[in-house]
């Protein structure tokens, strides 16, 4: 962990500043790149997004809105595959706009970097400081980056088809009839202004996902789920879309930090009380 780092006032009065004041999302997320526990000095370093999440205390579906606005900003980006973060000009505040063949930090810059030669931002770090630092390192080949590269595109590709097919699933009329076990899962999470009207987003990823076979253990993660206070505090702020819940594998990881309800344990489900009905 770092002892300090810098950080410059023109983070709040320069242009990349100014324009972050619009997005105070994207405005935590990026002083928190320049100052967060596993940052160092080049600005290229390992962070998991779950880690951003829980100390910005994010949805995951947030801090990836937040990090994409910070890179059209120009100030950082992102790399889900390597999990690993650039912060462009970090190395220029913390180290300096140059390095000398004599300085001790040389070395050390290298060291640093070469810890993240699987990082995409591997070869965009030596052409950024490469001639100015003196750095006495190659650009790795391209071809396993472009093809990480290509694999995240297609992921990304895939998001908005689903997006698109989860807008019309919202908006067409829906006759289908909902499983007793979607039904009772519906029931049971907490119903706020940004989950409630959600059953039909659910219904799909549900479905897509093959979630009718886990029925048992979504419902008894839930119960968990529900007995964090933390998840439901400030009147369910940071409870999650339904769909987004069911989509991220939320129940595959339920909060281990709280006492579950006495009931949570050896949990049944009593499929008599719940009623299938279409829409």
């Amino acid at each position: 962990m770092r002892k300090y780092s810098i950080v410059s006032p023109r983070f709040w009065n320069g242009d990349t500043g100014r324009s972050l004041r619009q997005y105070p999302d994207a405005q935590r997320i990026a002083l928190y790149l320049l100052t967060c526990p596993s940052s160092n000095m080049i600005g290229l370093y390992y962070l998991p997004l779950p880690t951003l999440c829980h100390e910005l205390n994010l949805t995951k579906e947030g801090a990836s809105k937040g990090l994409r606005r910070v890179k059209t900003l120009g100030f950082a980006d992102y790399d889900e595959i390597t999990e690993t973060v650039f912060v462009y000009k970090m190395a220029r505040f913390q180290i300096g706009e140059t390095l000398s063949l004599k300085d001790n930090r040389l070395k050390a810059v290298e060291s640093e970097l070469a810890n993240y030669s699987n990082s995409p931002f591997y070869n965009d770090f030596l052409n950024l400081y490469k001639e100015c630092y003196n750095l006495n390192l190659k650009p790795l080949q391209r071809g396993f980056i472009q093809e990480q590269e290509q694999e995240q595109e297609q992921e990304q590709e895939q998001e908005q088809e689903q997006e698109q097919e989860l807008s019309c699933a919202e908006n067409e009329p829906h006759e289908e009839v909902y499983s007793k076990s979607f039904l009772l899962f519906w029931k049971s999470y907490p119903q706020t202004g940004r989950t409630r009207s959600g059953r039909d987003k659910a219904w799909v990823i549900w479905k897509r996902l093959g979630l009718e076979k886990h029925s048992e253990e979504i419902l008894v993660s839930l119960e968990v789920w529900n007995s964090n206070e933390k998840w439901l505090k400030d009147g369910g702020q940071f409870i999650e879309g339904v769909h987004i819940w069911l989509k991220d594998g939320r129940w595959k990881d339920p909060p281990a930090n709280v006492s579950a309800k006495p009931h949570a344990i050896g949990y049944k489900i009593d499929r008599s009380k719940v009623i299938v009905t279409s829409k």
